[in-house]
């Protein structure tokens, strides 16, 4: 029996919690965060939408797209059927 890989799937609210130390959840986040895989799944409109939620930092956006750039979130691709 091959072993079994886990595969998360990250929306937005999460990964804008664990960037911004401000956000209520941030804490919960970033430990439900350290128990996840080295890599989590999100799609393009994910990030689009946590970068607008982050656009008054700067710093935090480009530590997302730094994140993405680094395989951290492996982004997967959306059909116009989906």
């Amino acid at each position: 029996m091959s072993p079994v890989t886990q595969r998360v799937l990250i929306d937005t609210g999460p990964i804008v919690a664990i960037l911004d130390k401000h956000d209520q959840h941030h804490r919960a986040c970033v430990q439900a965060g350290a128990t996840l895989p080295e890599v989590v799944y999100t799609c393009w409109p994910v990030v689009t939408e946590a970068c607008y939620l982050l656009r008054s930092r700067p710093d935090l956006v480009e530590e997302l797209l730094a994140a993405v750039n680094e395989g951290i979130y492996e982004l997967l691709t959306i059909t116009s059927a989906e």
